[in-house]
């Protein structure tokens, strides 16, 4: 089963935030980079997927992940998802207490009310945008419209920087202030 509700490949279990849980940090997160990118949201969805079924505890959680895979294996005929399964079982073997770090985080994701869980993703989709707009070059768009609002400073080194100042040179501009 998919979860629409929780997605940590995507990044959204990716790091600890305010009023996220603890466990997030340290073991869990490094339990979490074991798991191959491709399928690391839907192998983390199974520990979402376990306490959905109503397993209460770490240890819990992580026999129904295991009991889950294996079954999956069992029936699985394309290589990929077979490999990401064994990947993930040898994850919990090897870091059992990163599994169960993960799993406390899953009981705790699902107790904080609705309202808390949205603002959690926004705030991590807002930072994971700041990041890749960081890590992206100014377009000459952005650069373009710099030098029509006035700017004659050096050529931003990315599109968080050039969004920057093109909100500082408009504010500027519409207050009357200096440029």
């Amino acid at each position: 089963m998919v979860s629409t509700e929780h997605r940590t490949g995507g990044g959204n279990c990716a790091a600890a935030a305010p009023g996220r849980s603890p466990n997030m940090a340290g073991g869990s997160q490094a339990f979490l980079s074991r798991l191959p990118r491709p399928f690391a949201g839907a192998l983390s969805d199974l520990f979402h997927d376990a306490v959905r079924a109503g397993r209460g505890t770490p240890s819990e959680i992580v026999q129904w992940v295991a009991a889950d895979v294996l079954r999956r294996l069992e029936r699985e005929t394309r290589p990929e998802p077979a490999e990401a399964h064994r990947t993930l079982l040898g994850a919990m073997a090897a870091d059992p207490e990163g599994a169960r770090a993960y799993a406390a985080h899953c009981l705790h994701w699902r107790n904080l009310p609705q309202s808390e869980r949205q603002k959690l993703k926004q705030d991590q989709r807002d930072t994971h945008r700041a990041a890749m707009m960081e890590s992206l070059p100014a377009t000459e768009k952005q650069i373009g419209f710099l030098r029509v609002l006035g700017y004659s400073g050096p050529a931003p080194k990315s599109r968080a920087e050039a969004s920057r100042l093109i909100d500082e040179r408009k504010q500027t501009t519409t207050t009357g202030g200096p440029p």
